[in-house]
């Protein structure tokens, strides 16, 4: 029996193309036509992408814009504050 069953999966080796012995069944769930089947998918997730990228830029411009502001008001307030202690009588 045992004989028989080598023979058979000698015999039955070709016509998987050795895909046994190289990976297992599991090599054939992954096809190049599997990885194009959802193309639609990939474009939705681009479109999300590209939404999500300009609104991290004009966030980032955001806050770049009120770091700058936030250490102008702080170089005037040393600015006025150097003013004052200068005015000061000695």
């Amino acid at each position: 029996m045992m004989r028989l069953m080598q023979r058979h999966q000698a015999q039955a080796a070709p016509a998987w193309g050795g895909m046994i012995s190289s990976g297992g069944l599991g090599a054939f769930s992954h096809n190049e036509t599997d990885v194009n089947v959802g193309d639609s998918d990939h474009s939705a997730f681009a479109e999300h992408r590209a939404e999500t990228l300009q609104r991290l830029e004009r966030e980032q411009r955001e806050f770049q814009e009120f770091v700058k502001r936030l250490h102008t008001a702080k170089d005037k307030s040393e600015f006025d504050e150097f003013m004052t202690q200068r005015k000061k009588p000695a």
